[in-house]
């Protein structure tokens, strides 16, 4: 089966005129993506779509076009509205050609800065497979940016996900358990940054028994990537970072991760480049990149066989 992980950039109005990016470029953006919506899904069993927000401000909501063609390509799709009162949800979108057998969301109690502006949270969705064995999946966007505060919000949303997680194993029994979306830690391309590494280092210990396919590739993957990415590139053009650095720092702020520690990985674990062909030449879909993973699930146990 093989599981994606994108955060496609879909920002509320007064966040994507923050962003730095031209309206131009955005919504020549917003309109490619729709239309690249099947070549880009063409070889992905379940996609965690991460900045594909929902919000109460007037104006066009791509996320409305975007479900309803995840649908005709014949997805079951998980989504928030807005009935919790927020101005904006929290972005998450769950598409599966497997069955949905259950989903339920919970809201992250730790946020912090610009992030407090969207109802950020994390699904928990059941999955069923063809020979009819149960996964657990968990889709989240988490705490973005930098800093000592941002790493310890992650680090108590990383515990949230844990103690539904314990929750969830219990009731579902799951034969697999992932961990889909974009964290915004970035370990390993960052052993050099103490800070960044051990943040990674507490995600793995928070998930004891878990794989992290990237690690499976043979190399390093960069899911944000400055050096190569012409959205992250027009963002700097209108609104230059104060730190340089961000000009080149490549990061892999996107995971899939797998337990039982024992399942098969595919070593195609791999990061893809939707791009379109606009007027000025060839563009990204997205500030970041896909991370595209292969994992092969185990069959059902005898007792997963009589769980509703």
């Amino acid at each position: 089966m093989k599981f994606l992980a994108y955060n496609v950039c879909l920002l509320p109005p007064y966040e994507a005129f923050l962003s730095g990016e031209p309206l131009t470029h955005r919504r020549t953006r917003y309109t490619a993506l729709n239309r690249y919506l099947k070549p880009l899904l063409m070889n992905a069993d379940v996609v965690v779509f991460c900045e594909m927000f929902r919000y109460t401000f007037p104006g066009d909501q791509p996320v409305e076009r975007i479900k309803d063609g995840l649908e005709g390509l014949g997805y079951h799709v998980v989504d928030t509205d807005l009935r919790d009162g927020s101005a904006v949800n929290s972005g998450v979108v769950v598409a599966s050609r497997l069955p949905i057998v259950s989903s339920d969301y919970h809201r992250f109690e730790a946020s912090i800065g610009d992030e407090l502006l969207s109802a950020k949270r994390f699904y928990e969705v059941v999955l069923r497979t063809a020979d009819n064995a149960l996964v657990l999946l968990y889709g989240t966007h988490m705490q973005a940016h930098l800093g000592v505060e941002n790493a310890r919000v992650r680090a108590a949303q990383l515990r949230q996900i844990k103690t539904a997680m314990d929750v969830g194993t219990v009731r579902h029994r799951p034969t697999a358990t992932l961990i889909l979306g974009d964290l915004n830690i970035d370990g390993p391309l960052s052993a050099d940054d103490v800070d960044d590494y051990d943040e990674y280092v507490n995600l793995m210990a928070t998930f004891p028994g878990f794989t992290d396919t990237a690690l499976r590739s043979g190399g390093e993957l960069a899911t944000w990537d400055p050096t190569t990415n012409s959205v992250i590139r027009s963002k700097h053009q209108y609104q230059p970072p104060d730190d340089t650095a961000e000009l080149t720092r490549k990061e892999r702020l996107d995971y899939l991760l797998v337990a039982p520690s024992t399942l098969a990985v595919n070593a195609a674990t791999r990061v893809v480049r939707p791009r379109f062909k606009g007027e000025d030449g060839i563009r990204d879909l997205s500030d970041h990149y896909g991370l595209l993973g292969d994992v092969v699930l185990p069959a059902p146990t005898e007792q997963q066989d009589i769980i509703v």
